[in-house]
């Protein structure tokens, strides 16, 4: 993948995301998780939160998708980010 260039805010530490993702052979759902935190607070265009929120989402899609709830998951992401805006 060296003929890709890779944007700034996936080249932190010594290893990439997506070289975890593929060597541990994580889904998409996963591989988007670890990409989120990995990022998080360092792209640009994104706050840390928005990342995090985002790594989230992903997170609560791969467990309700397991236990087959899958549309409970924009209810628990947002009752989340509710509750963390009432306490800001």
């Amino acid at each position: 993948m060296s003929d890709i260039p890779v944007v700034k805010h996936y080249r932190q530490g010594k290893i990439q995301a997506i070289d975890v993702i593929a060597d541990w052979e994580l889904n998409f759902s996963l591989g988007n998780v670890l990409k989120y935190v990995g990022r998080a607070g360092k792209k640009e265009s994104a706050t840390q939160q928005e990342d995090l929120q985002k790594a989230l989402w992903y997170l609560v899609f791969e467990v309700t998708q397991s236990t087959g709830v899958a549309d409970n998951i924009v209810t628990a992401v947002s009752s989340i980010t509710e509750a963390r805006n009432q306490s800001d």
